[in-house]
């Protein structure tokens, strides 16, 4: 036995044995808290010292390698801690260990980042998969003429079929291949994704073929517009349309009631939900914007200029705005702003959740400071104001039929907290019945907690603080209290500035408001044992970096940056499909005085309709899926509890501006390109005139 220097008093060794390192002094005039020290010795000193021990104890420390467990391993871990627990390795020993908490809460972080990358996924795969058949039909489409000649030649749709079908497999199958095994050299740990490689190479490979037959199914020789769709579609795509919105609703509705993962799995269905209501948003825009279009083109003809009359009448005949690119469109745009507003809601439950255990700008903890600490915590420069906060964790109150129960009961000078929260600009409110308590010959008001409030009744009761009872009324009832957390949910709290004796209640904490350094707070309320102190910046900090918040991160950022080159690409695909009926428009226009300005204005004045319904549709669906699937999600497992509100950054509206005007952008250096490679003198060769 004897003295010792730790090699690192910061190891975690070292956590729970801290007296080891810094021996609590005992608090002067207080004989139930005597001094008290941990000794370290080895076997023959133990021996020497145990005749003097009453009763002494062994105890066994083992620590876990965290380098060796992964999300897969979580449930296996949490099952064997249960089994310990419960079985002892010899009768009249315990195991206790709260791994098994901390690992079920980390389990629940990464069950809701499965969900919230199974949304994102989903509609990342959903417009991929749209991009593709956008791609196909525009490949199809170009060689629609080929097959028509094929098919007068004697050639069958089966014919037509087998040999795109030859093309697509000498390079889709490779480039999905090489896609995969770049794929592998990213880091992390790979998911069980094979059947989504092999599903989408499957359907980049026959997509091409399939629409090739279809569209040779009726043998045609003359030409025919293709900038016109028709406005009053058949009752078959009626019914079609109406169904897939039904299956979209109740897609919702499943997923509000049994969640995301009801079987420990991700539901596919579920999981798609997002996606079918963005398309289904597309399906309404499509049907609803004929019309304020057509008043936008009536008010375009009354001006003047024909740039703008052109434009907008091109876009109401259904040139580019189809069901295809606007789906492609909306679903990407709503897994962005889905994102987006996924990300700023937690931030801001987050800021709420610190504003809530922090009510101030820096919090110091203890246990049982003096009198003159507070005074000399004020003293610190760049300190304005001190709250002092008094929780005894495990007591009990009586109500007025003389029922005991458990509880939390802290003192809170109220008063002085209204100051600090102010000063501290965290936002909070506090209960005016508590701010104004002043001592009296009556119960004391309080705040309680709604399952005390509803075991107090009518009447009010007694509550134990440091082995003192108050006589207090129910003033108001809150699920939580600022700057006082309560694990179990039960608490009450009462103004300690209206106690009778507040002196002889030794706050454990104080909150403070100002700019002053941590070392300096720490330094003035030093009193010999372990002072901690955490600013509210910290404490915010470490709400980010908590759990699976860097796999939330990535998710986010994925959906994001995803959304957005996908969104880009929809409308470069677009425009390509178009781009050879609009050559032709812009070249006959070009005989007519059309500048080369006039002729990016026009396309620009096509695109708006489409990029304009786009954006709208699938900003509602980004902004309201939250609260539509939020449930499902379990977002509050990454705010400390705090409830998630949907909340909408205004980065967030001013990054869907950008993209609308970089998706203009993208489609004129688009344009541009193709009419210098068609070069458009020399479009209207013979015989196209006509078209």
């Amino acid at each position: 036995m004897g003295l010792f220097e730790p090699v690192d008093a910061a190891d975690l060794a070292w956590d729970t044995i801290r007296l080891a390192l810094e021996p609590f002094p005992g608090l002067p005039g207080i004989p139930e808290v005597p001094a008290s020290a941990l000794a370290v010795t080895d076997g023959p000193g133990l021996g020497a010292a145990a005749p003097r021990l009453t009763s002494p104890a062994l105890a066994w420390r083992y620590r876990i390698d965290e380098s060796r467990l992964d999300g897969g391993a979580l449930q296996a871990v949490t099952t064997a801690l249960a089994e310990v627990k419960r079985t002892p390795p010899a009768p009249g020993m315990s195991t206790s260990t709260s791994l098994d908490a901390a690992l079920v809460r980390f389990d629940g972080q990464l069950r809701a980042v499965s969900a919230l990358l199974a949304v994102v996924q989903a509609g990342l795969v959903a417009t991929l998969l749209g991009l593709i058949a956008l791609a196909a039909a525009l490949a199809v489409e170009r060689r629609r003429e080929e097959f028509a000649l094929l098919r007068a030649r004697g050639g069958t749709v089966a014919t037509i079929g087998g040999r795109a079908l030859a093309e697509s497999l000498v390079v889709l199958p490779l480039a999905t291949a090489a896609g995969w095994l770049l794929a592998t050299y990213v880091p992390g740990r790979p998911a069980a994704t094979g059947w989504l490689v092999v599903g989408a190479g499957a359907v980049a490979t026959l997509v091409i073929p399939a629409l090739a037959a279809a569209s040779q199914r009726r043998l045609s020789f003359t030409a025919r517009r293709q900038d016109l769709v028709r406005h009053r579609p058949s009752t078959r795509r009626l019914t079609a349309e109406l169904f897939f919105l039904l299956v979209a609703g109740l897609g919702a509705y499943l997923l509000r009631r049994r969640g995301l993962s009801p079987d420990g799995g991700v539901d596919p269905y579920l999981a798609s939900v997002p996606v079918l209501l963005a398309v289904g948003a597309a399906i309404v825009a499509l049907r609803v914007f004929p019309w304020p279009l057509g008043q936008l083109g009536r008010l375009a003809a009354r001006a003047r200029g024909a740039v703008a009359f052109l434009g907008l009448a091109r876009a109401g005949r259904g040139a580019p705005v189809t069901i295809g690119p606007l789906a492609v469109l909306v679903v990407a745009i709503a897994t962005g702003i889905f994102s987006g507003v996924v990300m700023s809601s937690i931030g801001d439950a987050r800021d709420r959740a610190t504003d809530l255990e922090i009510p101030a700008d820096a919090q110091v903890s203890g246990y049982a400071f003096g009198p003159e600490v507070a005074g000399r915590l004020a003293a610190v420069p760049g300190v304005t104001a001190v709250a002092p906060v008094t929780v005894d964790p495990a007591t009990q109150f009586t109500t007025g039929a003389g029922n005991t129960a458990s509880v939390q009961v802290a003192a809170v000078d109220a008063e002085a907290l209204a100051r600090v929260a102010a000063a501290s600009g965290t936002g909070v409110s506090l209960p005016a019945a508590l701010v104004d308590a002043r001592p009296g010959s009556g119960p004391i008001p309080a705040v309680v907690s709604p399952d005390v409030a509803a075991e107090l009744g009518a009447s009010g009761g007694a509550a134990t603080i440091r082995s003192r009872s108050y006589d207090f009324t129910v003033a108001a009832v809150a699920d939580a209290f600022p700057g006082v957390g309560s694990p179990s949910g039960r608490f009450i709290v009462l103004p300690r500035q209206a106690l009778p004796d507040p002196a002889v209640i030794a706050p454990d904490q104080f909150l403070v408001a100002g700019d002053a350094s941590p070392e300096a707070l720490r330094a003035a309320s030093a009193t010999g044992a372990t002072v901690t102190v955490t600013t509210w910046t910290d404490h915010r900090r470490d709400l980010d970096q908590t759990g699976a918040n860097e796999v939330l991160s990535f998710t986010f950022t994925i959906g994001a940056v995803g959304a957005t080159a996908l969104a880009l690409l929809a409308v470069g695909f677009t425009v390509l499909a178009g781009a050879r009926v609009r050559g032709q428009v812009l070249s006959r226009l070009r005989t007519l005085g059309l500048s080369g300005r006039q002729g990016r204005g026009l396309l620009v004045y096509e695109l708006v309709p489409l990029v304009t319904i786009a954006v709208l549709a699938g900003g509602l669906v980004g902004v309201f899926l939250p609260r539509v699937i939020g449930p499902a999600l379990g977002l509050s497992s990454f705010t400390s509890g705090a409830v998630v509100r949907t909340a909408l950054d205004p980065l967030l509206v001013g990054a869907v501006l950008v993209l609308v005007v970089a998706a203009l952008a993208a489609a004129v250096v688009v344009e541009n390109v193709i009419n210098r490679r068609m070069r458009l003198g020399e479009v209207l060769r013979v015989g196209e005139g006509a078209q």
